[in-house]
């Protein structure tokens, strides 16, 4: 089983696991599940929404302390999406609700929206607004600092597949049929819409990464498309063969994981403002990547490599500078946060390196490996939530 999908800030993990039952539709999403979580959230939710089980988890911590602090709690609903920052963890729920959490005590604070049975909420926040997008359809707008009262709400032409609210306030989505529209919030926290991008890819859409200049997306038949936020203008649209499975925004560059074999197994690093292909990295296969400021990080079943993005002659690194050995076939995600590097096993296993000196400061398992700390970090409890 594999951990799919979490978010970390700088005092906890938040985790989601996805199990498949073994049907025909589950079977069929299950070979995009490492490729393409967007993919695999659609195929499986349009195809067979009722089979789906979650496991959540969130797990609190101190970098500091020698002894972590873990805390959990259950949902009597599952969790769809998630975002969080050092105060609040935001879930958006299949029921189309939104359970705002304390980030510290992990209470629940507040509920917004009613239920809408599988209505399956996407949400993104930054520090003012939490914006959220639904399967029926609608983008609505919270207001952090007045009681997450609701600000404003809009009513789509398809269902929202992805969103991202920036600290400039704007907010990107993408929809099932392709195209990609973007909003931004006036003075009086209203909606303005700005732009609607057409993929040139209805339904094909695999992911997109946003700033307050540009978004980069790439799509499952090799379609890469730029977009300048400031005037709407297609900054480069072009093809290639590969599927592209994510892209990342860093600075003026964009990185995107392409398909090779069953998963990704290669990189690209892109000049977001002509379309020149910079670096192409052939990698084994990729679990899991992470990107912070300029370290993008890649995780492989044996090892992790740190690409620094402003030095691309020096490709990625794994020895001087990060030896740290990892044990092989058990790794599957990783997440890199200022100067730590949180990795998860296959086996339950969690690991939290010094990012920049390779060397283990916390583990799930004893010390022997390496760690710090005689009181390791561990779960707490596994939270099965149908």
């Amino acid at each position: 089983m594999y951990m799919q999908d979490f978010f970390i800030t700088e005092n906890h993990l938040v985790l989601r696991r996805i199990f498949l039952s073994l049907d025909a539709y589950s079977l069929r999403a299950s070979k995009l599940v490492h490729s393409s979580w967007y993919l695999f959230i659609r195929d499986y939710i349009y195809k067979s929404p009722s089979c789906r089980k979650e496991l959540s988890l969130i797990l609190e911590y101190q970098w500091i302390k020698a002894k972590p602090e873990l805390s959990s709690f259950t949902s009597p609903k599952p969790i769809f999406h998630l975002d969080a920052d050092t105060s609040n963890v935001i879930c958006g729920m299949d029921s189309g609700q939104i359970e705002i959490r304390n980030a510290h005590s992990l209470m629940l604070e507040k509920t917004l929206g009613s239920r809408n049975h599988n209505c399956y909420t996407r949400v993104s926040m930054n520090s003012q607004y939490v914006a959220s997008g639904f399967f029926n359809c609608t983008l609505s707008l919270w207001k952090r600092n007045d009681d997450y009262k609701l600000a404003d709400e809009i009513q789509m032409r398809h269902s929202i597949f992805g969103i991202k609210i920036t600290e400039g306030c704007n907010i990107v989505i993408s929809m099932v049929d392709g195209n990609v529209e973007t909003y931004t919030v006036s003075e009086e926290s209203k909606l303005i819409q700005k732009w609607i991008f057409n993929s040139s890819s209805p339904r094909l859409l695999n992911n997109f990464d946003c700033d307050d200049e540009r978004v980069f997306c790439g799509t499952s038949n090799g379609i890469v498309n730029v977009w300048d936020l400031s005037n709407g203008n297609n900054v480069f649209s072009k093809s290639i063969s590969d599927k592209i499975l994510q892209t990342f925004v860093a600075g003026k560059r964009g990185i995107a994981l392409l398909k090779g074999g069953m998963s990704a197994s290669r990189v690209q690093v892109w000049n977001l403002e002509n379309g020149e292909i910079l670096k192409d990295f052939s990698t084994e296969r990729i679990r899991s990547c992470s990107l912070y400021a300029n370290r993008f990080v890649i995780l492989t079943p044996e090892r992790f490599s740190v690409l620094n993005v402003n030095d691309l002659s020096r490709g990625f690194q794994e020895n001087p500078c990060y030896p740290y050995q990892l044990r092989k076939n058990s790794w599957t995600c990783c997440k890199v946060l200022k100067d730590r590097l949180i990795i998860f096993g296959s086996d339950t296993h969690i690991c939290i390196l010094n990012f920049w000196k390779g060397s283990e400061v916390y583990s799930s398992e004893s010390s022997k490996e390496g760690g710090h700390d005689n009181s390791p970090l561990k779960f707490v409890k596994k939270l099965y939530i149908c």
